[in-house]
């Protein structure tokens, strides 16, 4: 009975409905807001055993000097097995790994991810670590979201969707910030504002924050004096403020990835590093309580209380060094929080200046210091409407909006300018990815040379007869042979045009060998280089076929692989990519057909008998037909499961072929195929 109304629910979801989209994004809302309260508690759990009480400003002075150093050494032990063992997704601030889950791989994320999160997060924060809260909440809501949606066996786009809107919650739930979150999903997860994204993801925030505000009440996360606008001459000094912050913002990133690569490069094990990390954040709350934690009070009596020029540079420094070696070294929390704390003390330096400088036609230098807050964070990750939007909800503030928007804007343009990544998509870079490739671009670079490539290669000795090498060249469906010394070392190629000039005179058998006929290789692909990287060589030597070795220093040949294979790889997944989580299960009692648009087709199609035992290349579906196979799909225990078809892999009894193309040549194949059956099948 269960399992009917399982498929019952499947089949529904998978209709494509809006309203139902909409349903499952309130009910990621809702799940979000209770996971973000769960969070919170946590979080304050593990900070009342670490330090005895919910004020670290309060209590930390009272504690025993060596207890300060040890207690994030301590945490940093807990993390350790966590996000090296259990989920290393649940390393350092986590949004890019959400951002590459959406972009990469239809917006999959394993469903530990988000206990992982959780738990690395609230150790790292309630013993000391200098990190933020929004980083482990969009994680924890995106996990969850897309959690929810592989329950389902929703589309990748549908997921996607669900993705962003565990993101949005998460932040909207946290920081009391609903319109935050939402454009916060929109315009940093998804980088789409389109309708049917934009409502569920509102709804999905809205939802998040009533939970949230039911349990944890509505008031704003910084309690702030009324700030206006003293002089419209102040407008130029905000300005300036919003390019000093993007400069401070940029040396946050350049700051947090330098400190990760000297972690990752010095001898320390890599258990280890997150214990030194604390130790050496341990050693900072010696001499500034201030950078414990988010920061969250410390940002606060700044905002109220007059501070000496001379603390907030020092602040500023320690802030900075305790952030990065916590990240840096392996333990796990967001940015968003140090990125606040970096922009109310750099804001609030400013404001003293400006404020000694001219006293009559400028605010108090806390007002500076609250705007800082919001340009380091536009800065820092390239989201104005989001920063504009955080700092507006963050302090109830909406008398200094003007300001907010100039110095927000400026930051972001000027952090552009100085560096091209943001702080999220600067580690997707260091891995290779590139989000503003686009999706075609980005399909290519998530296969590598050996998803694709056809062994063994078709090779030659180097000392092998005229007569033979005809013989091989002529009789081979192969266009090119290449010639190798003894250890399979690629020496030269030969094709059927390089021996047509042979072949006219006489009495070479004997005098000529394949090496006298091979040309040099200039170009060669390597196993591990992605498909963009080896598209752009056939592009550059106008070859169709590359000899493939392990990597740049090796000769050997391994394989070979074409320029057809690379655009068949592209047109299958560009299709894949949007249609294949919408396939029906083919154990279902249906057609197994689903409409596409453009007259286009997505059958499910156990293998017929003409086809077993015979591989993709020998069928070339494409050409006889023109349907592209998406995928080769295995029924298990579990359900089923789809893997990447490889075109020299013989097809079995019991695989199902996932085939997309023109509903005509669908039914041209089915016919084809039993009329080639033998009599009495």
């Amino acid at each position: 009975m269960l399992s009917a109304w399982y498929k019952y629910l499947t089949d529904l979801l998978q209709t494509g409905r809006e309203g139902l989209t909409i349903a499952l994004a309130c009910g990621v809302g809702l799940l979000v807001g209770v996971a973000a309260i769960a969070f919170h508690e946590l979080l304050h759990f593990v900070q009342r055993i670490a330090l005895g009480g919910d004020s670290p400003l309060s209590v930390l002075p009272t504690l025993p000097w060596y207890w300060k150093v040890v207690l994030p050494a301590l945490g940093g032990a807990l993390v350790a097995p966590i996000v090296y063992k259990w989920a290393v997704e649940a390393k350092g601030h986590g949004v890019p790994e959400v951002m590459e889950a959406v972009a990469l791989h239809g917006g999959m994320m394993r469903a530990r991810v988000a206990f992982a999160k959780a738990l690395a997060s609230a150790v790292t924060i309630g013993t000391g670590g200098s990190t933020g809260r929004e980083g482990p909440v969009i994680q924890i809501g995106s996990a969850l979201g897309s959690t929810f949606g592989q329950i389902l066996r929703l589309s990748p786009e549908r997921i996607r969707t669900l993705v962003g809107c565990g993101a949005a919650g998460g932040i909207a739930a946290t920081f009391n910030a609903p319109i935050a979150g939402a454009f916060f999903a929109l315009e940093v997860i998804l980088g789409n504002f389109s309708i049917p994204t934009f409502a569920p993801i509102v709804l999905s925030s809205v939802l998040a924050t009533a939970v949230s505000r039911a349990y944890l009440g509505d008031a704003p996360a910084f309690v702030v004096p009324e700030y206006t606008l003293v002089h419209y001459g102040e407008v130029p000094m905000y300005a300036v403020l919003g390019m000093l912050m993007g400069l401070v913002a940029v040396v946050f990133i350049w700051a947090l990835y330098k400190s990760e690569d000297l972690f990752e490069h010095s001898p320390l094990p890599p258990f280890s590093r997150t214990i030194v990390g604390g130790l050496c954040v341990g050693g900072l709350l010696l001499i500034a309580p201030e950078v414990y934690g988010t920061g969250f009070e410390a940002m606060s009596r700044l905002l109220h209380e007059p501070t000496a020029w001379q603390m907030l540079i020092f602040l500023f420094l320690l802030k900075l060094l305790a952030t990065c070696t916590t990240l840096g070294s392996g333990a796990s929390g967001g940015i968003f929080s140090p990125s606040l704390f970096l922009g109310v003390v750099a804001g609030g330096l400013f404001g003293q200046f400006v404020h000694f400088v001219f006293p009559d036609i400028t605010a108090t230098p806390a007002a500076y210091a609250m705007i800082g807050m919001g340009a380091v964070v536009a800065g820092t990750t390239h989201a104005p409407v989001t920063a504009i939007l955080m700092l507006f909800e963050l302090t109830d503030g909406y008398q200094i909006i003007l300001p907010v928007m100039i110095a927000c804007t400026l930051s972001t343009v000027t952090a552009r300018y100085l560096h091209p990544h943001s702080i999220y998509t600067l580690k997707l870079a260091r891995r290779g990815v590139s989000l503003s490739l686009g999706r075609e671009e980005t399909v290519m670079r998530s296969f590598q040379v050996a998803d694709v490539m056809h062994t063994p290669a078709p090779t030659l000795s180097d000392n092998t007869a005229f007569q033979q090498v005809v013989s091989r060249v002529l009789g081979s469906p192969d266009p090119y042979y290449y010639t190798v010394s003894p250890g399979d070392q690629l020496t030269g190629v030969i094709s059927l045009h390089d021996i047509k000039t042979f072949l006219n005179e006489g009495g070479l058998d004997g005098l000529v060998v394949a090496r006298d006929m091979a040309r040099p290789v200039h170009t060669v692909a390597h196993m591990h280089e992605s498909l963009s990287e080896c598209l752009r060589k056939f592009r550059e030597t106008q070859l169709d076929c590359l000899p493939v070795t392990a990597d740049a220093t090796s000769t050997q040949v391994l394989g070979v692989v074409t320029q057809t294979d690379l655009l068949e790889v592209y047109d299958r997944e560009v299709l894949r990519k949007e249609f294949l989580g919408t396939l029906p299960d083919p154990t279902a009692q249906d057609e197994g057909t689903l409409a596409m648009p453009s007259q286009y087709t997505i059958m499910a199609l156990p293998v017929p008998v003409p086809f077993r035992e015979k591989t993709l290349q020998e069928l070339d579906l494409r050409v006889r037909y023109g349907i592209t196979v998406l995928a080769i799909r295995n029924t298990t225990s579990s359900g089923y499961e789809d893997r990447l078809p490889q075109p020299d892999q013989p097809l079995q009894e019991d695989d199902t072929l996932i085939l997309a193309g023109p509903r005509e040549d669908m039914t041209r194949l089915q016919r084809e195929a039993q009329a080639a059956l033998p009599s009495g099948e």
